[in-house]
């Protein structure tokens, strides 16, 4: 699989998991509290898996936009 299908599901799924996890935060009244705390863990760690893969994939444009360049 390319690169650039790779991030463009995983741009999907990060999106996904932070929608959730902002539905989860605003709506937390509408769950019980033993659905709610672990639903929430476990997308909170889903969430920074992705995020980090992310990451680690764009890792050449962090360093071309954002570390000083070597003269």
């Amino acid at each position: 699989m390319k690169k650039n299908n790779i991030l463009k599901l995983l741009n999907l799924l990060l999106f996904i998991s932070m929608l959730f996890q902002a539905v989860l935060i605003f709506g937390h009244d509408l769950f019980t509290r033993d659905v709610f705390m672990p639903t929430h863990m476990w997308n909170g760690r889903v969430l920074i898996i992705l995020a980090i893969i992310h990451l680690i994939l764009n890792w050449s444009w962090v360093t071309a936009n954002f570390l000083p360049k070597k003269k």
